[in-house]
């Protein structure tokens, strides 16, 4: 496995959630132990803007997968996108 070198946005506005805030220690060691020696690319989360909870988890997220990729949480594709290109220019 080459870990994924792709910057991406994911785009979560309509996402209906299908685990919450007890779970996201597993899913992040699970990630972990999948991709934790591969080079991830950078990644933008965008929520919806009104949703607190979503950018809470997300952001919580974030920060226990921080070991193992770069994850920033927005409320705003514009933003996101911004911060993407950013990312890939300084990679290149």
């Amino acid at each position: 496995m080459a870990g994924h070198q792709y910057c991406e946005i994911i785009d979560t506005r309509e996402a209906e959630p299908l685990f919450g805030a007890r779970d996201l220690p597993g899913l992040a060691a699970h990630g972990h132990r999948l991709f934790g020696k591969l080079a991830m690319a950078p990644r933008a989360v965008v929520v919806n803007e009104t949703d607190l909870f979503s950018f809470g988890i997300s952001r919580l997220f974030a920060t226990l997968a921080s070991p193992w990729v770069t994850f920033r949480v927005f409320d705003n594709v514009g933003a996101a996108v911004d911060y993407i290109e950013a990312m890939t220019a300084s990679r290149s």
